[in-house]
């Protein structure tokens, strides 16, 4: 393989489940007509972002299996048009288990690796005169999984689901696997108090990419649900930290043809992974015997 590219796909979301499949549907296949090999939709493509309206039981009533409608549907149209997709959705795992969960999907419509949202959010954001609480424990379990990989076609394949991308930690576990790619599917509206919001997440995501030496595909919803305003600005960063492709904010499309060598070769050129010193990074991981076996 000496090239891939990359399809990045965002919408505006309805209370519609039904629609928003068939919004995403469409904007895959339009990625895919224009050569994408990989799509990346937002974050829990089939519904709104509803942990940050007022908590009601009945979202939980929008929670698929993964062999529910949206993993099913999005399989099938892999299979159909030969070209790989991440499906993000708010996953039903058995009785009272719910989660914020993503899977790999190969051109033959195979499920090849599966992700859930490890850090669960619960913060207040401004939204004009008053606050918003995001509110994403009530109805997300965290992930128990470790970081993994999927190779695809010789690329080394690794996910973080939105508010993951703020913990270093994470990416860095990617990155020792070998990850030469991270697929980041999102619903923000900036980081709060951030005076650019666009810049802020340009700036976090290429950092990513610039001390782990591997390229970012990052995507993110669009207009306005409720009180919220999500900004879009899906983009690619290269391992070298230069943006190579970044969209407005309107709902739409955008590819993009990468290199799958070149997080290699940066790595190579600049010797971040050689100069490591984790003996000196215990206090990372050192256990804090106040929580219980808990990591501090």
């Amino acid at each position: 393989m000496t090239t891939i590219t990359i399809g990045l796909a965002q919408f505006t979301a309805v209370s519609d489940g039904d629609e928003n499949r068939r919004t995403a549907l469409a904007l895959v296949e339009r990625a895919i007509d224009a050569g994408a090999d990989l799509v990346l939709p937002h974050e829990l493509v089939a519904t709104q972002y509803f942990p940050a309206f007022p908590i009601d039981d009945s979202y939980f009533d929008l929670a698929e299996p993964i062999d529910g409608p949206t993993v099913t549907v999005f399989q099938e149209l892999a299979r159909r048009r030969r070209a790989a997709v991440l499906v993000p959705w708010f996953e039903r795992a058995g009785s009272g288990r719910y989660f914020n969960t993503a899977v790999f999907v190969d051109e033959h419509g195979e499920i090849r690796g599966r992700w859930r949202k490890v850090h669960i959010p619960r913060v207040q954001v401004p939204a004009g005169e008053a606050n918003i609480e995001v509110d994403e424990k009530y109805y997300f379990e965290e992930g128990h999984e470790p970081y993994g990989l999927v190779d695809w076609k010789g690329l080394q394949i690794g996910v973080l689901i939105c508010h993951d991308r703020h913990f270093p930690e994470a990416a860095r576990a990617l990155a020792l696997q070998g990850a030469d790619l991270l697929l980041v599917p999102s619903t923000s509206r900036g980081i709060p108090g951030s005076a650019d919001p666009v810049a802020t997440w340009r700036t976090e995501l290429g950092a990513m990419a610039i001390q782990n030496c591997l390229f970012v595909a990052a995507t993110n919803r669009t207009g306005r649900e409720a009180q919220q305003v999500f900004m879009g600005a899906s983009l690619v960063v290269h391992p070298a930290g230069d943006e190579v492709v970044r969209m407005g904010a309107e709902p739409g499309v955008e590819v993009i043809e990468i290199d799958p060598f070149a997080a290699e070769r940066v790595r190579r050129a600049r010797g971040f992974f050689r100069d490591r010193r984790p003996e000196l990074y215990a206090s990372i991981v050192e256990l804090d015997a106040t929580t219980a076996g808990g990591v501090r």
